[in-house]
């Protein structure tokens, strides 16, 4: 009977087990690692953050350009509570789009106090920092830039939010943009290809030119042979070496067809390559070893949406530790990028996302040497904005987002965006428009050539005729008009 009754409890816990787990998929808030906000850390009854029992007290950590934090001196106090709308009084260097935020909404009145450098304290870690002193009262949300994710959304708040942006990837700018307009002119095509071009164009002029040396031994005859216009011949010979030429003319008119198909077709190709690189590959098709030389900010959600990107279906390696991992971890979006820019730890590309991405790309260097690499697949696209504990009032969260979504309609934030980001796009830096020296060396090549010969050939071709009709007409009146008119 115990037996029985045994099993059948063994049974029920295991049907249970699992709907207690999917009636609560986010489990327990995990108790934070240390390394955030280390006074509070220590000492749950710091007098520095009492009031953040009372009001709403925002966390940040650096992430330009929507938190840009300078470097502290040791002798600074870093953790100290400031007004959200008044960042100097932490120091005269911090500032960024989120404190831009700050100030024309009603956080302008909350407390803003700095968490840690990355080194220390990461997105993940201090996540779970906010959601654990929930449970202490502690009104603390994390400003700046956070992705939102589902695992976020189980004990925090999003805010409205402040961007939306896509996954971007950072790499070499192997497609090396021209400078000025003589480089766009002489880049579509390659050294050995113009090598071939000259030469076959200098055997046609030493063609022509032993046509009017040798076989013509006249310049006049050797034009109308070249040209064709059997007409103006006098001897037959003349006329069957015009007509045995028809081939070569024909020769040399499909010669400068091609190069004027190839040479615009390589000229458009070039623009287009300048600003658009392509991987060979989508995101999904990465191997384990392709993946190894891609660096990604650790313990982040970008981190987490970058593993569901690359291996959706949880066969490439193992993804419950993240040390498993075969990318490579930074503790910051400009040390993913910088690892690219020097090629440190055999990295080629930072997966980013779009703000971070284009601001970086022009502080480090700019787009002669990092660009954006085009995936094949469409790549994540997510809201950035704030977090919310629970500790924290829902009515203020609604005042909070209410404004926020009042300053993107208005499109301040855009404006906040645009500012910072100046000069940071490849489609600024990269040479994608036709100059006037473009249009004018082709022009050089291929038109005034042309006219220059066929108005070359129609002026002989008059003067010929007249000189024609002239020497009919004397011969008409005889040789005593001649003698008359010189009277």
């Amino acid at each position: 009977m115990w037996r029985v009754l045994a099993v059948m409890l063994l049974v029920l816990l295991v049907t249970l087990v699992p709907l207690v787990r999917a009636m609560n998929p986010c489990g327990q808030p995990r108790k934070p690692v240390p390394g955030c906000l280390p006074p509070l850390a220590r000492n749950i009854h710091h007098p520095d953050y009492a009031h953040c029992k009372n009001q709403t007290c925002y966390l940040f950590l650096q992430e330009p350009p929507f938190i840009v934090v300078p470097q502290f001196k040791t002798r600074d106090p870093l953790y100290k509570p400031f007004p959200c709308s008044e960042p100097q009084e932490l120091h005269p260097g911090l500032e960024g789009i989120a404190f831009e935020v700050h100030a024309l909404t009603s956080s302008a009145r909350s407390s803003c106090i700095f968490a840690g450098q990355k080194s220390q304290c990461s997105f993940n870690q201090l996540h779970d920092f906010a959601v654990w002193y929930a449970q202490y009262g502690f009104r603390f949300a994390v400003s700046g830039a956070w992705i939102d994710t589902p695992e976020r959304r189980c004990h925090l708040t999003p805010s409205a939010p402040l961007v939306d942006s896509s996954m971007m990837i950072v790499g070499a700018n192997i497609a090396s943009p021209a400078t000025n307009a003589l480089e766009q002119v002489t880049r579509p095509f390659r050294t050995g290809t113009w090598v071939v071009l000259l030469g076959v164009t200098l055997s046609f002029v030493l063609v022509g030119i032993a046509i009017a040396g040798i076989v013509a031994k006249k310049l006049s005859k050797a034009v109308y042979v070249l040209t064709g216009l059997k007409e103006r011949l006098q001897d037959v010979n003349s006329k069957r070496l015009a007509s045995s030429l028809s081939m070569l003319r024909a020769a040399v008119s499909s010669f400068g067809a091609i190069v004027y198909l190839f040479y615009g077709a390589a000229v458009v190709n070039f623009l287009f390559a300048q600003s658009n690189v392509h991987m060979t590959k989508s995101v999904a098709g990465l191997r384990v070893s392709d993946l190894s030389h891609y660096a990604v900010l650790k313990d982040s959600a970008l981190e987490y949406v970058w593993d569901a990107s690359v291996d959706p279906m949880r066969r490439k390696y193992d993804s419950n530790e993240s040390t498993n991992y075969p990318w490579k971890r930074c503790s910051s979006g400009k040390e993913c990028i910088e690892w690219v820019y020097k090629g440190t730890n055999n990295v080629q590309f930072a997966v980013t996302y779009g703000v971070l991405g284009n601001h970086f790309i022009h502080e480090l260097a700019d787009c002669h040497i990092l660009t954006e690499w085009r995936s094949k697949q469409p790549l994540a696209t997510f809201n950035i904005g704030w977090l919310f504990n629970r500790a924290i009032p829902m009515d203020e969260q609604l005042e909070i987002n209410r404004q926020i979504v009042g300053l993107r309609i208005r499109g301040t934030i855009g404006e906040f965006v645009s500012r910072r980001k100046g000069d940071a796009t490849c489609e600024e830096v990269a040479v994608s428009t036709i100059g006037s020296l473009v249009v004018l060396i082709p022009i050089g090549i291929f038109v005034l050539p042309l006219a220059a010969a066929g108005l070359f050939l129609v002026a002989w071709a008059e003067v010929w005729r007249w000189k024609a009709g002239r020497e009919r007409k004397a011969a008409q009146e005889g040789p005593g008009v001649l003698v008359t008119s010189s009277v």
